[in-house]
């Protein structure tokens, strides 16, 4: 197994994503890929959800549901043999809190699983514009992608945009502290259309240690919208996995040569106070 190491953090911290090659052993992708097989269904199904804390296992037992019981703590399990918690916190900086497990499938088709998009962005590419409460920048997802089958360019791989959280997370502290008015930003076009205001782009500038990236990102984002296939897509086999955070841009591709079953482990902050990347 390839550990999650200082230089995996590094690259994580600078990059926004890093992917673990034999992130499980052989052993460990059979049992956990039987569980998901069984259980999981398409994407947000209520079934989708994995056990992570005291009162869901207790809710199980007196259900008698002890099948799901076990499988659900041999997937919990993956957490303290993978150090996840202590990764995540590591590139925190701060306790973090597993707030969610879930898997799923999606099925062989040529759909996008999702088009580029960032998370924690209040709306969707609708754009609606009805919203009452910011979240504090913090409140955003270190999400470890675990994937089950083989992933390709244009075949279910999870693409990502290096850096990009970077902008993700100064668009939530300018928002939130009021520096910057709300606008739509969560497809890509969405997002680029945020720092083509030049408010919101002097802001973000201001704030980055690198002042090209805004610039290189713009330019390079450009026609990414219209590419069935990108630079950012990557080849991973079952047992691989991507660590990366939600608030950068990325996607899925359409998974047009077989199935695709994943799973994934989130963890937050369990503490706001202004995290630096």
């Amino acid at each position: 197994m390839s550990a999650l190491d200082h230089n995996s953090l590094e690259e994580l911290k600078d990059n926004g994503f890093v992917k673990i090659k034999n992130f499980l052993n052989e052993e460990e992708l059979n049992s956990i890929k039987f569980i998901c097989s069984k259980y999981c269904k398409e994407k947000k199904h209520k079934d989708n959800y994995f056990s992570r804390t005291a009162l869901n296992f207790l809710f199980k037992a007196i259900s008698f549901k002890y099948s799901r019981l076990f499988s659900d703590l041999k997937v919990l399990k993956i957490v303290s043999t993978k150090k996840l918690e202590n990764f995540s916190k590591d590139y925190f900086g701060k306790n973090v809190e597993l707030s969610n497990i879930d898997g799923y499938i999606s099925k062989k088709g040529d759909s996008a699983i999702l088009p580029w998009h960032t998370d924690r962005a209040y709306s969707d590419e609708k754009g609606d514009k009805k919203i009452k409460n910011f979240l504090h920048p913090d409140d955003c997802n270190l999400k470890i992608f675990v994937y089950l089958s083989d992933v390709s360019s244009g075949n279910g791989c999870m693409s990502y945009i290096p850096k990009t959280h970077k902008i993700g997370f100064l668009i939530r502290q300018g928002i939130y502290t009021k520096k910057l008015d709300y606008s739509p930003y969560w497809s890509l076009n969405q997002f680029r259309s945020f720092l083509n205001i030049k408010k919101n782009y002097d802001y973000i500038e201001e704030q980055l240690n690198d002042k090209n990236l805004l610039k290189s990102f713009l330019v390079e984002s450009q026609s990414l919208e219209d590419n069935k296939k990108s630079i950012y897509d990557y080849e991973a086999k079952a047992g691989d996995a991507v660590i990366f955070n939600e608030g950068g841009i990325h996607r899925g591709s359409k998974p047009t040569i077989n199935d695709r079953l994943v799973l994934r482990y989130f963890f937050k902050p369990k503490e706001n106070s202004y995290t630096k990347f």
